[in-house]
This record gives structure tokens, C-alpha cells and sequence, in this order.
């Protein structure tokens, strides 16, 4: 019986997803990086509407991320201080925002918020994987090579990593998705999401 590549390719990303899901529910985030960039603005966010980090905001951080506590005292930003006295961080909070639906869901829960990070990167990366196996405009067989080699490579590194790496990549696969197609208005915006992240990418 012959065994059609659309098959292949979803008995691939399916496995793909839960390897990964395992895989990051098994490893313990670690506050580590820049992780207090990205996981502050979310809190921020979360509870004043802002994101300038202020004493009210390091209080509600605890709560919301006990296993973070201890190390919060510890954070450090861009050294930038609003009028009001709260410190802004290095980055544009698009990811933070990204990360907030799992921080909820996870709270809602009863589990540890601090994997939404990770689970927000897994998302993004199955999204790109996905808009190349229903959007891009080539033939099933070179879908399913381009997507092993977009899932089987570095970025799985950084799908643990509290910070942007794995959202950035995701946007600008799907912006060369866009671009392939002639999609051009669909691939500048995109980009320019990723831009937000890290202005070299512009």
C-alpha cells in the first residue's frame, strides 16, 4: 500500500509536537538570560496595563512565578527610567504579549507559569512548521524535507529559553513563506513583527 507524503508529513508534526511538549515539560525552566526582559513586561502587562517595572510589578512577579522569587530581587534591565520610576527593559514586549494567553491558561490550571514561555515558543515554531505545510506553494515532497530541516535543527535549543529566539525564527519562516508565495504585504509584516524584537533583522 502506498503511503501518501500529506500523511507523512502530519504523522511527522504530530510526533514532532508531543516529542517536544515532553520534552519541555520534563526540563525545569531556568531564569536564565534575559529572562527577566521578557518575563517582567509579561507581568507588567498582566497587572498594570504597562511595561515599566516598578516595585508593584516585582510583588505580582513573585505570585505569579514562585519558583522565580528568589531571583527576581536580582533582575536587570536597560537602565532607562520613566518619569514615574519604573524601569524599562531592553526589548519591544511582543513576546512578552505572546507569552500572556499560556500564563493564564497555566494559572487557571494550577501548574507552574513559568513553562508558558516554553510552550509559547512551541507554539510558534508548530505555527511556522504548520503555514509551511498548508501555505507554501511547492510540492509535498519538498514540504516535508524543508520541514525536517526546520524542526531538526538548532532552534530546539532555545524552544527551553525564556526569551525571543524560537518567536523571532517562527515569524521570519512564515515571512519567507509569504515572500515565496508573492505574498509581499503579508511577508513585510511578518518581518516586521520580528523586527520589533531585534532591529537587525529590518
Amino acid at each position: 500500500m502506498k503511503i501518501h507524503i500529506q500523511h507523512i508529513i502530519k504523522g511527522y508534526l504530530i510526533f514532532y509536537c508531543i516529542l517536544m511538549l515532553l520534552y519541555l515539560s520534563i526540563n525545569l525552566p531556568s531564569p536564565t538570560g534575559e529572562w527577566d526582559d521578557y518575563s517582567l513586561p509579561a507581568v507588567s502587562i498582566i497587572t498594570d496595563q504597562n511595561i515599566d517595572i516598578t516595585e508593584n510589578d516585582i510583588m505580582h512577579f513573585k505570585i505569579i512565578f514562585p519558583e522565580w522569587s528568589q531571583y527576581i530581587d536580582y533582575y536587570s534591565l536597560s537602565g532607562y527610567v520613566t518619569k514615574s520610576g519604573g524601569e524599562m527593559p531592553w526589548y519591544f514586549p511582543t513576546y512578552s504579549v505572546a507569552c500572556i494567553p499560556f500564563i493564564f491558561i497555566l494559572s487557571f490550571l494550577g501548574l507552574p507559569a513559568i513553562y508558558a514561555f516554553a510552550f509559547t515558543n512551541l507554539v510558534c515554531l508548530m505555527v511556522m512548521l504548520l503555514t509551511v505545510y498548508w501555505g507554501l506553494q511547492i510540492n509535498d515532497k519538498k514540504k516535508l524535507i524543508l520541514i525536517g530541516a526546520l524542526s531538526i535543527n538548532p532552534i530546539i535549543f532555545y524552544l527551553g529559553w525564556i526569551s525571543a529566539e524560537a518567536f523571532i525564527y517562527a515569524m521570519l519562516g512564515i515571512a519567507m513563506v509569504c515572500w515565496y508565495n508573492r505574498w509581499y504585504k503579508r511577508a513585510a509584516f511578518f518581518v516586521s513583527i520580528a523586527g520589533m524584537l531585534n532591529p537587525v533583522i529590518m
